[in-house]
């Protein structure tokens, strides 16, 4: 932690069977980034939001946004569940499972 007193208001755990997968390790170095910060925005829920505006609190392009976003869902690592940009609004995202049947093995 970067805090003087060594305490997070929000951590997330990282498993290795995530961090080494090879699904997980195929991804561009972008959108791994991208995933782990979705896991921490989404605070343990499995629908979160994340918009170009949280990306950049991270430093992140809107281009490099929506590549590595389109990376998360081709892999199935995220979908979205609620598209909602006709009604300017936040697509709600939802995490799954997909990623984890392939490449077992």
């Amino acid at each position: 932690t970067a805090t003087p007193d060594g305490r997070e208001g929000r951590f997330i755990q990282l498993g290795n069977t995530l961090l080494l997968s090879k699904t997980f390790l195929a991804l561009n170095g972008n959108a791994q980034l991208l995933y782990i910060r979705m896991v921490n925005e989404a605070g343990g829920h499995r629908e979160f939001t994340f918009t170009a505006g949280d990306a950049r609190k991270y430093k992140m392009s809107k281009s490099g946004f929506a590549k590595s976003l389109d990376e998360l869902k081709e892999k199935n690592f995220i979908e979205c569940a609620e598209n909602n940009a006709n009604l300017r609004k936040a697509n709600v995202y939802r995490f799954c499972d997909g990623w984890k049947s392939v490449g077992r093995g």
